[in-house]
C-alpha cells in the first residue's frame, strides 16, 4: 500500500482541522487505520479532539434534559459510548446509554411457584409446575431433587479415581 504525495498532503492539511482520521481516509480512499498510521509516520502528533465546545454545549443541554446517549450522539454526530465517556470526564450523573431494561421477575409463591417448597421443575418450564415437598434445611429443593443436583465431594473423588 503506496501513499503519493497528494494522500501525504490531504493528511497534513486536514490532520488537526477537526476531521476524524475516518473521515480524513474517505476523502483519500484509505481507511481510519492507515490515516493513524501515516500520520505517526509524518510526525504530526495527536488528532485534535473533535469534542468542539458547541458539541459539549449540547451534551451538557440535552444531558440536563434527560434525554438518552444514543439520541445525543445523533444530535451531534457521535455514538452512545461516545457521548457516555464524554458525559463521565465531565462529571455528569450516570445514565444508561439505551432503553431502560425491564426488572427481572423472580419466581415467588404469587403463581410463579411455591417459595416455602422445593424449586425443581417438574414437565415443561413454560407451564412453572414445581415440584413443592418441603426443603432440606439450606437448599432450594427436596431431600430427592437435592440428591439429583448435589454430590459429595467424596463421591466425586471416587468417580474421578
Amino acid at each position: 500500500m503506496s501513499w503519493t504525495e497528494r494522500q501525504d498532503d490531504v493528511v497534513r492539511a486536514h490532520w488537526g482541522k477537526g476531521l476524524t482520521a475516518a473521515e480524513i481516509g474517505e476523502r483519500i480512499g484509505k481507511n481510519k487505520n492507515q490515516v493513524l498510521g501515516r500520520a505517526h509516520r509524518l510526525g504530526l502528533g495527536p488528532i485534535k479532539s473533535t469534542w468542539t465546545k458547541a458539541r459539549i454545549a449540547v451534551l451538557r443541554e440535552r444531558w440536563e434534559a434527560g434525554d438518552t446517549a444514543r439520541h445525543i450522539g445523533s444530535l451531534i454526530g457521535m455514538n452512545a459510548s461516545q457521548v457516555m465517556g464524554k458525559a463521565s470526564r465531565l462529571n455528569l450523573t450516570k445514565r444508561t446509554v439505551g432503553r431502560r431494561r425491564a426488572p427481572v421477575r423472580r419466581l415467588h409463591a404469587d403463581g410463579y411457584g411455591r417459595a416455602d417448597g422445593c424449586q425443581w421443575l417438574d414437565g415443561e418450564p413454560r407451564q412453572r409446575q414445581f415440584c413443592g415437598a418441603p426443603t432440606m434445611d439450606g437448599s432450594s429443593y427436596c431431600e430427592t431433587h437435592h440428591a439429583r443436583c448435589w454430590i459429595k465431594h467424596e463421591d466425586y473423588k471416587s468417580e474421578a479415581a
